[in-house]
């Protein structure tokens, strides 16, 4: 992709709608958002080039590095059993797998996601949900209370969607945000996960 790809001046401020690229298809050149998710999953291996190449985004290692140093440090033996929510194409669930995680369920609220992580990471994800965690709806509650998960990874751009309409942050995503195990744990069990 780096002769097919042009971006705004990364040394400047933009908001996050602003941000964008050009990519060239067709023998011409098109502008797409950096959060124009569904449009940049279509396309095999434009997520990685413009956000683990060009932007070089380390969080997705890091968080899970992390991840694996607090089970070290806890001297945890139970097998890793993981939500991966917003798990995108599956650049999480592979970090998570070379941790020795031993199940991942990645959910995203879209389906061009689940798409490019079959594709380009098969065999990542033990399974894949499409939901919107504001209403996750029985199945997908089912999924979750089966898997038994003991760690939640959101590795995610927090965006347009990570709002409710009312304009309150979802539940899943309030608790991301500085609570602590015990609250997590209340969360989970309120919304029937475990």
């Amino acid at each position: 992709w780096s002769s097919d790809v042009c971006s705004s001046d990364l040394r400047t401020t933009l908001s996050q709608d602003a941000e964008w690229c050009e990519i060239r298809e067709r023998g011409g050149w098109r502008r797409l958002r950096f959060h124009d998710y569904h449009e940049i999953y279509e396309r095999p291996g434009l997520y990685e080039y413009l956000f683990y190449e060009l932007l070089e985004c380390q969080s997705p290692r890091r968080v899970v590095g992390l991840l694996g140093e607090v089970r070290a440090d806890q001297g945890a033996s139970e097998p890793l059993r993981v939500i991966d929510l917003g798990a995108g194409n599956g650049i999480v669930g592979q970090e998570l797998r070379a941790i020795g995680a031993r199940e991942i369920v990645g959910i995203d609220i879209i389906d061009e996601a689940r798409m490019a992580a079959g594709r380009d990471l098969p065999g990542v994800y033990d399974d894949y949900l499409v939901a919107d965690m504001t209403a996750p709806g029985e199945a997908v509650r089912k999924r979750l209370r089966a898997l038994r998960p003991n760690a939640l990874t959101c590795v995610a751009a927090l965006g347009f969607d990570t709002w409710t309409p009312e304009g309150n942050p979802s539940p899943i995503v309030s608790f991301a945000h500085g609570r602590d195990r015990d609250e997590v744990e209340a969360l989970f069990e309120k919304e029937g996960i475990v």
